[in-house]
């Protein structure tokens, strides 16, 4: 997550103003999408064009034309349960870009647009399902087996289907458990301004990051790509049983999930993506052959970083970068300092640079040399799950 953080904000996003579009599904929608790579992608597609749509009538309105924006649009499958919730995070610029290519901001969406978009997108997305045979229905029909069986294996569709509802498919209900939940909190509705809900369909757009501010964007960015599961949350029990810390608790108080290992294992099986199913894709002036792109992509730049080591080298005259200064991958050195800014190469006593000399795996390898320099290996222990204060 961090490398693709790093690339798009060294490599792709200019400093102009971006805004998160976050578009979540409904249930019938997510079980369909999880095992159907092409229709995620006609999914993905209607809903760029929806938002592109709305901010090319913006630009007209302001005699832009042509006008043409962009998006980096992340497709997380899981939700704060780990369980199984497609749903597409879009960075997309908050203004466009004329054919000369000048960015034109644009103002913040209102309440009411944001709901025609919605709109939009729900009658897209639902006409492209009817003609693929799969009109959106109850959506316990969808996931219970009375719909038609999408999977080869009806196991995998049955670890599916009670993913989605946050259920368990094998072993007893108990093998899925809330920890603090209050059976008599009330229901409250996701609301909020820039925030519209349609048939199961939710859309907000109120997250925006100013052009300069390239340390939060590249935070963002981040969290966009972040693993279903936050190992530092994670816990085994004597036991046997896994119990999983919520970031925020639930509104009905629930604070850590606690699952048998087989269902843990249910969980973890239907959020591995189909094979050939891309998970971050490029649309607008950021799509591989838009006219506009090397122009775009030249302005980018990595945030100063306050170690000149890991800074971005500049590019060459016409926006390329030369190889030899610019490597496939990131080390783990250049990430730490980005993440965390710490310079892991630089000794504490004389300041010089370090140098990986070797690299040891073997355990008692380790084990000997922290002992010879008195640093005693012992495993670390978190504290149990426990109730907000």
């Amino acid at each position: 997550m961090a490398e693709t953080a790093a690339h798009l904000v060294d490599h792709v996003l200019p400093p102009v103003p971006v805004r998160q579009w976050v578009l979540t599904l409904p249930f019938a929608l997510r079980y369909l999408v999880a095992f159907d790579a092409d229709l995620l992608a006609d999914v993905r597609r209607r809903f760029v064009r929806a938002v592109f749509r709305f901010q090319r009538a913006q630009a007209r309105r302001r005699g832009i034309n042509p006008a043409e924006p962009g998006a980096v649009v992340f497709v997380q499958r899981f939700g704060s349960a780990i369980n199984l919730a497609p749903h597409l995070h879009g960075l997309f610029l908050d203004g466009v870009y004329d054919d000369r290519g000048l960015f034109h901001r644009l103002p913040a969406p209102t309440d009411d647009e944001v709901a025609d978009v919605i709109a939009r997108v729900v009658r897209q997305v639902t006409k492209a399902l009817r003609r693929r045979g799969h009109p959106l229905g109850d959506p316990d029909d969808a996931v219970a087996g009375d719909a038609p069986l999408p999977f080869d294996s009806p196991t995998l569709g049955a670890c599916y289907g009670a993913s989605v509802q946050r259920r368990v498919a094998f072993g007893p209900p108990s093998g899925a458990r809330r920890l603090g939940r209050q059976p008599d909190a009330p229901f409250v509705a996701f609301s909020g301004p820039r925030c519209a809900a349609l048939e199961g369909f939710t859309l907000h757009a109120n997250t925006r990051v100013a052009g300069r501010d390239r340390d939060a964007l590249e935070r963002l960015g981040r969290y966009l790509g972040r693993p279903s599961v936050a190992t530092e949350r994670l816990r085994y029990e004597p036991g046997g049983r896994v119990t999983y810390r919520l970031r925020k608790p639930w509104n009905d108080g629930t604070h850590t999930l606690d699952f048998d290992p087989l269902a843990f294992l249910e969980r973890l099986a239907a959020l591995v993506p189909p094979p050939r199913a891309n998970l971050v894709t490029y649309h607008g002036v950021f799509a591989p052959n838009h006219t506009l792109r090397d122009t775009v992509v030249r302005q980018a730049g990595a945030p100063p970083y306050p170690f000149p080591h890991y800074r971005r080298r500049p590019r060459g005259e016409r926006g390329h970068v030369d190889p030899t200064d610019r490597p496939d991958r990131y080390t783990w050195a250049q990430l730490l300092a980005r993440v965390f800014l710490i310079d892991a190469l630089q000794c504490p006593r004389c300041h010089g640079r370090r140098q990986i000399i070797a690299l040891i795996t073997d355990p008692p390898v380790i084990t000997a040399i922290l002992e010879c320099l008195h640093l005693f290996p012992r495993q670390v222990v978190t504290d149990p799950p426990h109730a907000p204060p």
